[in-house]
């Protein structure tokens, strides 16, 4: 059996998308999804839990959502969780972060 990386969400935006190009005019579009679970306790009390995903799309797609995309917006998202890593400017620490790649 093949592995699967999929990820579907649905959820609200955090923040107007931030776009980006690369030197090569690529765009990268970056925005975080809210999504809420709600269930009741033992104590019958309700209560929520809400989880950010940070999603990130290219091209064509990213710059669809930079145009229409705004804070409060709800989505749709699918894609793969993708580990960017990186070192911090000032400790050179290594650093890490998953996040969505966007596909539709």
């Amino acid at each position: 059996m093949k592995d699967l990386n999929c990820v579907q969400l649905i959820g609200h935006l955090g923040a107007d998308p931030s776009v980006m190009y690369t030197d090569v005019g690529t765009a990268r579009t970056t925005f975080s999804v809210a999504t809420s679970r709600h269930w009741t306790d033992a104590g019958g009390r309700a209560q929520t839990e809400t989880e950010w995903s940070r999603c990130v799309s290219w091209g064509q797609l990213a710059e669809i959502g930079a145009e229409y995309l705004h804070q409060g917006s709800r989505v749709y998202v699918q894609g793969h969780l993708h580990t960017a890593c990186w070192q911090d400017a000032d400790t050179n620490a290594p650093c890490s972060s998953v996040e969505i790649v966007v596909e539709t």
